[in-house]
Formats: C-alpha cells, sequence, structure tokens
C-alpha cells in the first residue's frame, strides 16, 4: 500500500535545519528545484496499490531520487546508503528527516528489478521532454529579445588441470547424456555453443582449439550475454557497447545497448527512430556511414553525415573516380566501356570487368593496372556514396564535423565520472538500466548548467539594457 511520505510536523522542523546548513546555491537544491519530481514519479506509481496490502516505506519518489545520485556521482548501492545516514545534503535530497533512518541497500536492486528496462526508459523519455521544453522555452526568450532590438552574442594464465582433449571429451558426454534434461535445456545449449565456437576437430578426429572462432561466441558462464567487442585487430574486449545520440546541446537523446560484437553502423538506426521530433540530419563517425545506412536515413528523410570508409584509393593508380557509369556501363579514362559484370552479394556490389584485348594496347595503362585487365566496383549504394563524397567536400560538412566532436567529451563524462567503463550489473536488460540511469545522470547536469547559462545571460542582458 502507498503512503504519502514522512509526518508533515517532523518535516517542518527538519526543513528548518536544512535550510541553514544547506547553501542555496548548492547543485541539489537547484536539481530539486528545476525538476517535476511528482510528474517523474506519477511514471511509477501504476507499480503500486494505494489501498491494499502493507504500507510501502521506501517510496518510490525517494527511490527514484537515490537512484539518480547513486549514477550522478557513482555510488555503490552501500556507499547511497551511507550518504543518505551521514550526509545531511543527501538527507534533504531524499526527504529524510533528520533523524530518520535511511533504506537498507538491498531495496535499491529490488527498485531496480520492479522498473525493469522499460520503465526506465519511460523514466529517460519523461525527463527528456522537460529538457526539451525549457529549451525551447529559452530559445522563445531570445527571440522575443532579438524582434525587440537586442543582439545576443553567439553561443598471466592460469594452470589446467586436464587437457583440451580431456575437456571436450567431457563436455560432448554431458551434452549427449543430458538431452532428454528440460531443466537444464539452456544450460545445455550454452555449452553446445561454447563448443562450436572454440573447438574443432583435425584430420585424426582429436580436437583442437579453433583458430577462427565464432563472432557471437559465449564469454562468460555467469553473464551469458557479454560478447567480445574489437577496436582493431590486437585490442579486443568482453563486454557491452552504449550507443547514443546527442542534440547541439549536448543532451543526451536517446541510449541503446547492445553486446560486445554488434557494430556500431547497426544501431544509428534504432537511435535515430527512439526520438520523439525526427531530425532532419545526423552526423556520426565513418563507421556509421555505410551505404545501407545512408539509403535508409534518405528515406525517413534525413541527411547522414558521417566521414566515407572503403572507397579511398591505397595505390597511385587511377582511382574510381576518374572511371564513369551511368547506371548500366562503365566508361575508362581512355573511352573504353564495358557492361560485362559479376553480382558480389557478399561485398554488395556489382565488378565490372574491362576487356584484356583493350587495357594491353592503352597507352594509360601503366597509370591504371599492372594487371591484364581494370575491374572496377560499383557498390550497390554507388548514387548514395557519391552524393556524400560531394557534399564532404564543402565546408558545410566541416562544420557538421566540428559539432560531432562534442560527443566523445560526453562519451569520456559517462565512463569516467558516472561509471559507465564498468558493467555494474550482469545481462543485457540490467546493463541498459545502468546506461540509461547514467544518461539521466549527465543530462540533469546539463540541464542545470543550461539553466544557469541562461540566467548568467538574463543578468548581463538586464544590465547592459539598464546601462543603454
Amino acid at each position: 500500500m502507498l503512503i504519502k511520505g514522512p509526518k508533515q510536523t517532523r518535516f517542518l522542523i527538519s526543513n528548518s535545519i536544512y535550510s541553514k546548513l544547506i547553501p542555496e546555491n548548492h547543485f541539489l537544491r537547484k536539481l530539486d528545484e528545476y525538476i517535476d519530481w511528482s510528474r517523474l514519479e506519477a511514471v511509477i506509481l501504476p507499480l503500486y496499490c494505494e489501498d491494499n496490502g502493507r504500507p510501502v516505506t521506501n517510496v518510490p519518489r525517494r527511490m527514484l531520487k537515490a537512484e539518480v545520485l547513486q549514477f550522478l556521482y557513482d555510488w555503490t548501492d552501500r556507499e547511497i546508503v551511507d550518504h543518505a545516514q551521514y550526509n545531511i545534503v543527501v538527507k534533504w535530497f531524499l526527504e529524510l528527516t533528520i533523524d530518520e533512518e535511511p533504506f537498507d541497500f538491498t531495496a535499491l536492486s529490488k527498485f531496480r528489478v520492479k522498473l525493469g528496462e522499460k520503465l526506465h526508459r519511460e523514466l529517460f523519455d519523461a525527463l527528456l521532454d522537460t529538457t526539451q521544453l525549457i529549451q525551447k522555452m529559452c530559445a522563445h526568450v531570445q527571440k522575443k529579445l532579438e524582434r525587440a532590438g537586442y543582439t545576443l552574442p553567439a553561443t598471466a594464465e592460469e594452470k589446467k588441470k586436464e587437457t583440451l582433449q580431456d575437456a571436450v571429451k567431457k563436455a560432448s558426454s554431458l551434452i549427449e547424456t543430458t538431452s532428454d534434461i528440460s531443466e537444464i535445456q539452456n544450460e545445455r545449449e550454452m555449452l553446445k555453443s561454447v563448443l562450436e565456437d572454440y573447438t574443432e576437430y583435425d584430420e585424426r578426429g582429436e580436437a583442437k582449439e579453433r583458430k577462427q572462432k565464432g563472432s557471437g561466441r559465449l564469454v562468460s558462464v555467469t553473464d551469458p550475454d557479454v560478447r567480445w567487442g574489437a577496436k582493431s585487430d590486437k585490442k579486443m574486449w568482453a563486454g557491452y557497447k552504449a550507443h547514443l545520440m546527442m542534440d547541439e546541446n549536448r543532451t543526451i537523446t536517446s541510449v541503446t545497448v547492445t553486446s560486445g560484437n554488434v557494430t556500431d553502423d547497426k544501431e544509428a538506426l534504432p537511435l535515430y527512430d527512439q526520438q520523439e521530433d525526427n531530425p532532419v540530419t545526423v552526423t556520426g563517425d565513418g563507421l556509421y556511414g555505410t551505404g545501407e545506412n545512408r539509403r535508409a536515413f534518405n528515406e525517413r528523410g534525413c541527411h547522414l553525415i558521417a566521414p566515407l570508409r572503403g572507397q579511398e584509393n591505397c595505390t597511385s593508380l587511377f582511382p574510381k573516380s576518374k572511371f564513369s557509369w551511368d547506371g548500366e556501363k562503365v566508361t575508362c579514362p581512355a573511352g573504353k566501356t564495358t557492361d560485362k559484370f559479376t553480382d558480389n552479394k557478399r561485398s554488395r556490389c556489382y565488378v565490372f570487368r574491362f576487356r584484356g584485348k583493350d587495357c594491353q594496347g592503352c597507352r594509360l595503362k601503366p597509370q591504371c593496372t599492372p594487371g591484364h585487365y581494370r575491374t572496377i566496383s560499383i557498390s550497390y549504394y554507388q548514387k548514395e556514396f557519391d552524393e556524400a563524397e560531394k557534399f564532404n567536400s564543402t565546408p558545410e560538412y566541416t562544420a557538421h564535423m566540428k559539432k560531432r566532436a562534442s560527443i566523445e567529451p560526453k562519451n569520456a563524462e559517462m565512463k569516467n565520472s558516472h561509471g559507465l567503463a564498468r558493467a555494474r550489473y550482469r545481462g543485457l536488460e540490467r546493463v541498459t538500466i545502468q546506461a540509461l540511469l547514467t544518461a539521466i545522470a549527465v543530462n540533469l547536469k546539463n540541464f542545470i548548467r543550461l539553466l544557469k547559462k541562461a540566467a548568467k545571460s538574463a543578468a548581463q542582458r538586464k544590465l547592459s539594457i539598464s546601462n543603454g
């Protein structure tokens, strides 16, 4: 049963003490003042019954605030309870009276599970709406000032006890003997997957470690959602990836979390589709600029701006740009044409081949190819790549990429200041909750920053107007 919070008389006495000890300009005071916590709490209230069951001591508003503090300051469940016990600012922010005991640290994990990924995402979206509302209000004030004539400034490996052969034999036997036991079907499939991804058999029928391991292979028995990710052939890591989208005001507008083996380009459209008001331009790094993404964004009425990858010419020979393509045939710099091609579905391109007799007698052959004939690959998405190549040579592209660089400090802030560099929990859903709460924390910081900036600008304009 849901109750409304601490007794009013006790809170009034505590509040008088809090008002004397906590400065008015403290960050948490601003956070409590500007955020409509009752509206955020309304997202959670349907999980609680108002007239049945035992009274709820850990009210949802308090637990939500505790989650925010936890990811704002990168505290563990136990640490935030300690702060709620002895830190007077935290006690005030959580609406605890001076002599009131905080909740047990286990209550936070129960609250996270109760809300799950779905409600945490709803809270993220609800907060984002508040942020956008304030930003629109600031923009409205600025426009009014401009219309009034005021100019604004621009803004070491463990030793094995058994051989690989022994381990594989034991695992294979276990898989075979447990085939009819439904209770461990999931674990059995995991073991089978490990064997398939990590081992293979040689010509003598003996098990050996697979050189080319499966891309989706399991990494952890305790967390089956973890996968290997890679920045390069030499830099590999096991874990998850957090993908995010951010607007020009450095507000995170969408978040997704995947296993480490999911490539960045696969999450571009899911991030974009989370937007309530879809932007007309999106800027990303080269990994997002695939042909599939460029075409899909065009179909959504959005211009994807990203560096070109895989279109570069690594030799001093004629690049593909020297050849013209009219949709049916390719013409070389010497004027020879060909319409002979093969469809390379794996590389998603058409490979056009010039005749050997045309290339052998050509005066430009030393500048074109060292082989018997020249081939040119035309991508399925060549039209999108050609348009991107043209746009990427403009000053507008350079300006967009400079703005895009601001997302890297935001990633670093989430990782270094709020603990997102390390997964606190096991499982994709719980790590997604961690990422959402981290995004909420940094958005709240950014929200207060924007308000302070707007207030400072307003004060400066008032001073210049009064002196004018």
